[in-house]
């Protein structure tokens, strides 16, 4: 919970407080347009949670067993250019989604509480 609930806003407002720094005309502009769509985005482009522990459940495109302990990449998730047309980029023109939060049963159960802190 301590991660969940004081690391990762923290991670992420610093992170937000970066990108202001590098193009603060920028992040001024996006801040006062849609701020949920800046905070999406910055969240799938420096996402503070970058690799997620799970256990294989069934066969899939590489070949790993069931039951086998490994690490999701949620860093080339969400900037994996097949899914994300020039992804090292923020686009705050529209929300592209991301795994910055997990995904499904294993999405953060703090995800609407974060979203409210990201925005303020």
């Amino acid at each position: 919970m301590l991660h969940g609930g004081y690391e990762n806003p923290l991670n992420q407002l610093g992170c937000v407080i970066a990108w202001a720094v590098e193009d603060p005309d920028r992040f001024r502009a996006a801040a006062a347009a849609a701020p949920g769509v800046l905070f999406e985005e910055v969240l799938r482009t420096y996402s503070p949670v970058r690799l997620a522990a799970r256990w294989a459940v069934a066969d899939g495109d590489l070949p790993i067993d069931p039951g086998t302990f490994v690490w999701v990449d949620l860093e080339s998730a969400n900037s994996d250019d097949r899914r994300f047309p020039a992804a090292a980029e923020l686009d705050l023109s529209k929300r592209r989604g991301h795994l910055g939060f997990g995904h499904g049963r294993h999405m953060c159960p703090g995800t609407g509480l974060a979203r409210l802190e990201g925005r303020c």
